[in-house]
């Protein structure tokens, strides 16, 4: 069968939603039809964009409304070497990004991908991103049919060589392009390293509010602090009296963290039937952790601690276990990211990622200014990716390749100046006027910085 254009607006589902044998015979499928390797987190969308090339022929045209997520992920990387290899890709059309999703059952971003098969697309094409301010349909039809280039009455548009897009980097970022080249610079994974916290699995059954420990009188000898919100670390560095300030706000600040108890069975499922039935409890048993049985018998009604993600770990009663994080990452934000030293010593969980380098003193918070620059808030769209409303995400993997300065090739007072500048942000109110006056003095030191390890 044989088309002249196509037009789709493909399921969004996941493809976990798939049981086997499907699933390894669409991924199979689409990873013949591309001559590449696609990764089985793809969701469905990405299958039926790689077979629709199988109708078209060059000159051939097709549009797409998918969400915008496969521009910055991991499963994406394939899908956009695909169509760059295949397509002239004519433009990517985002519409009133602030306003979350264009479908009221959907909490996604959707783009319009208009492309033209081209087996051998030539050196020359351009590729088109276009953000339309709102989501009339004469607006979105004039950027459609438009090649205008910037601002225009409809909204914006950023023409990019299709050879120059890299399919490894994010390119959601060049709807909005960052201007400054650090393409010199060596990637984070270079100095340290970052580290997805330990799964909690049903986070709401291992972190507790004071009122809900004081409740069940669970001994402080089977928790251990806890950072789960960044909002509740509203700096740089997150201090004793951060943490104080949200136990006292009723914030769950204390993490389920018993030792081996012999009491306690290898299994949930175990552990329910023997509390059930009183093995666990009552004047017949001798043990001084009935509030902690109680608190967990009770948890187990609320949430499901027989799940993948508390059976698959050593004991289901509590996150696995690892020394606190020296900085903390908050890995989502509707504002810039934020990198954290961690001078309480907390463990976190999902909402931050944990970050080591491999400096110390000066070196280490001249490279801690340079991530908590406005520098590197243009440069992070470049690797995080856009959810609906407005929401930065990033990946692990996205975070070690963020470009850095290297501290042991710039001249040392600059070296010095930058950890100055970042000592003097971490002690700021991130409201004050004094904390944008420090931003702004530490982005000039970074420009200084970049250009200082710029090639001759």
């Amino acid at each position: 069968m044989s088309v002249d254009g196509m037009v789709c607006n493909p399921p969004y589902a996941h493809i976990r939603l798939l049981t086997e044998p499907e699933k390894t015979q669409w991924n199979d499928q689409a990873e013949a039809e591309a001559g590449a390797d696609i990764s089985k987190q793809s969701p469905l969308y990405v299958y039926f964009m790689i077979h629709a090339a199988e109708f078209l022929d060059d000159g051939d045209r097709a549009a797409f409304l998918v969400p915008q997520a496969f521009l910055g992920t991991q499963y994406g990387i394939a899908l956009k070497r695909f169509l760059k290899q295949n397509f002239d890709i004519n433009a990517l059309i985002r519409v009133d990004p602030d306003g979350g999703s264009l479908f009221a059952d959907a909490d996604t971003a959707a783009v319009f991908v208009l492309l033209e098969a081209d087996g051998d697309p030539a050196p020359g094409s351009k590729t088109r991103f276009v953000t339309v301010d709102d989501r009339d349909f004469t607006s979105v039809r004039a950027a459609m049919c438009s090649t205008a280039t910037g601002v225009t009455d409809w909204g914006e548009v950023t023409t990019v060589a299709q050879a120059a897009l890299n399919p490894e980097l994010n390119w959601q970022a060049q709807f909005d392009p960052v201007g400054i080249d650090t393409g010199h610079l060596p990637s984070l994974s270079k100095l340290g390293a970052v580290h997805v916290a330990p799964p909690a699995g049903e986070a709401g059954a291992f972190c507790l509010t004071a009122g809900t420990v004081e409740q069940y009188g669970i001994s402080t000898q089977h928790l251990s602090r806890v950072a789960r919100h960044p909002e509740d670390v509203p700096g740089y560095e997150v201090r004793e009296a951060d943490w104080v300030t949200a136990r006292e706000a009723g914030t769950e600040v204390w993490l389920l963290d018993p030792e081996d108890l012999p009491v306690l069975p290898a299994s949930n499922e175990a552990f329910i039937e023997q509390y059930d039935d009183g093995t666990l409890t009552g004047d017949a048993v001798d043990t001084p952790h009935d509030n902690l049985l109680r608190y967990l018998r009770d948890n187990s009604r609320e949430y499901d601690l027989s799940n993948s993600s508390c059976t698959e770990r050593q004991h289901w009663f509590r996150p696995s276990r690892h020394a606190p994080a020296p900085i903390l990452l908050t890995n989502a934000s509707q504002d810039q990211l934020r990198f954290i030293v961690n001078e309480a010593a907390l463990r976190v969980v999902n909402n931050f990622y944990e970050v080591e380098l491999g400096l110390t003193g000066a070196e280490r918070n001249a490279v801690l200014a340079y991530l908590n620059s406005g520098v590197m808030g243009d440069v992070l769209r470049r690797y995080g990716r856009i959810r609906s409303g407005g929401m930065m995400k990033i990946s692990v993997r996205a975070a070690e390749q963020l470009p850095v300065i290297d501290p042991s090739r710039l001249p040392e007072n600059l070296v010095q100046s930058l950890a100055d500048a970042f000592d003097s942000l971490r002690g700021t109110d991130r409201s004050s006027d004094s904390h944008d006056q420090i931003i702004d003095t530490i982005d000039t030191l970074v420009h200084r910085a970049i250009e200082e390890m710029r090639p001759a």
